[in-house]
């Protein structure tokens, strides 16, 4: 159990560990890749800033051309002058985001659109030749500086988007070794978990191979003592038991005193009561049927005593030519047969059993079945109660043999037992007597 656990503990703690790496992995991409779209957004946000900026300053510079046009022809200074004011305001918070120079650009030009009013409305003629000598220099050169900015931005967005691409290739490389670094450690911790887990499995069979055999040594030992307490029952407590009967019978004639003739037949009858049962004992502890006239004679002889016990009817069938079967097989059958007709007797409720005893190909068959209440079966094919059933694979198993029970609620209940035989075994028939 200790073995098992610690299998179990290390398929989870290997298991956890890798999904701990993949998890870690995947973080650390989700991570990466935010970092990436991160940097990308930032430089085209601040891209489209700036290229919104240059189109607003233009817009700026056409509103101001405009108001300035607007003065010559119609005059206001001082409506003039405010409309100016306000545009330049507007360009000056634009200009924050774009070179220097821009912005000096833009401020010179606008001043210069605000001098025009200076002229006076009669002096139109003056503020047209300003404007043909003045302002439209400054506006070519604020365009031009636009111009000029637009494109350093653009060289800018590709030099940006180029580190973008660098940088995102460096975080793929980085991915990548973490992802192969994570793989290569699951692998790594998965295979010593494998190689531990083997190990305990190796452990396993061989604690289980020893307990198979501890566990067909100690059927030995009990069938070495069941036979010898069987045979000492019969031969010396028997055999006692019925001397001291004879004895007890001349007794009882001789005796002229009524009474103590009456006691002495009492003994007598408790004498061989006593005989019967020790006689009973032997032959359950093992019958010397089993071991002097065979298993056919053995069987049939406890399956007579089952029906006359429990009042159930019992039917015997077998083979006209019973293998003779070495000591452990025909030992393996009578105490399947014992044990199912026990479970029988005490759970099934049945009125009928059926036992069959037959060779079919290379194996020798054994078949009980009965018409009592049967039982739920596990997935595993055993009740999910009680240790009888296990008790039979058990035995079933240590002689290589398989064994089938059938059996639901109100269906009753089948055993097939099937023991395979040597040739030797196969060419050794003996027919009943």
């Amino acid at each position: 159990m200790a073995c098992v656990n610690k299998g179990n503990f290390a398929l989870a703690a290997g298991f956890t560990v890798v999904l701990g790496l993949l998890a870690y992995s995947t973080i650390q991409a989700y991570r990466l890749q935010q970092t990436i779209q991160r940097r990308e957004a930032a430089v085209y946000q601040a891209h489209i800033i700036r290229e919104n900026a240059v189109f607003g300053l233009r817009e700026c510079m056409r509103r101001g051309a405009a108001y300035a046009r607007e003065y010559v022809l119609n005059g206001k200074a001082a409506r003039y002058e405010s409309r100016i004011a306000a545009v330049k305001r507007d360009g000056e918070k634009l200009a924050q985001v774009l070179r220097p120079e821009v912005a000096r650009s833009f401020s010179a030009y606008m001043d210069a659109l605000k001098a025009l009013a200076r002229s006076g409305p009669g002096g139109r003629k003056d503020a047209i030749a300003r404007i043909d000598s003045l302002l439209e220099p400054l506006r070519v050169s604020a365009i031009g500086t636009l111009d000029r900015s637009r494109a350093e931005m653009q060289e800018e967005l590709k030099a940006a988007e180029s580190e973008v691409r660098v940088r995102q290739g460096g975080i793929v490389w980085q991915l990548l070794l973490v992802l192969g670094g994570s793989l290569l450690a699951g692998l790594g911790i998965a295979g010593l978990t494998m190689r531990y887990v083997r190990h305990g499995q190796r452990e396993r069979a061989a604690r289980g191979a020893e307990m198979a055999h501890l566990s067909a040594r100690l059927q030995e030992v009990q069938e070495e003592e069941r036979r010898f307490l069987a045979r000492e029952l019969h031969d010396e407590v028997g055999q006692t038991l019925t001397a001291l009967r004879m004895e007890l019978s001349p007794a009882a004639l001789q005796m002229q005193n009524p009474d103590a003739r009456e006691r002495l037949r009492n003994c007598q009858d408790l004498a061989e009561r006593a005989v019967g049962t020790v006689r009973h004992i032997s032959l359950m502890l093992r019958p010397a049927l089993l071991d002097d006239l065979g298993l056919d004679a053995a069987l049939e002889w406890h399956l007579n005593e089952f029906s006359r016990r429990s009042g159930i009817r019992a039917d015997y069938v077998a083979d006209e030519a019973i293998p003779d079967l070495p000591d452990e097989k025909r030992t393996c059958i009578y105490r399947v047969t014992q044990e199912a007709l026990n479970n029988c007797e005490k759970y099934s409720r049945a009125t009928r059993v059926r036992l069959t005893v037959k060779v079919a190909g290379d194996s020798i068959l054994l078949e009980i079945g009965d018409n009592g209440k049967g039982f739920q079966l596990t997935r595993r094919g055993v009740p999910a109660q009680g240790t009888g059933l296990i008790g039979i694979r058990e035995r079933v198993k240590r002689l290589q043999g398989s064994v089938v029970i059938d059996s639901s609620p109100g269906e009753g209940t089948r055993i097939v037992v099937r023991l395979p035989l040597t040739q030797n075994e196969l060419d050794r028939r003996s027919v009943p007597a």
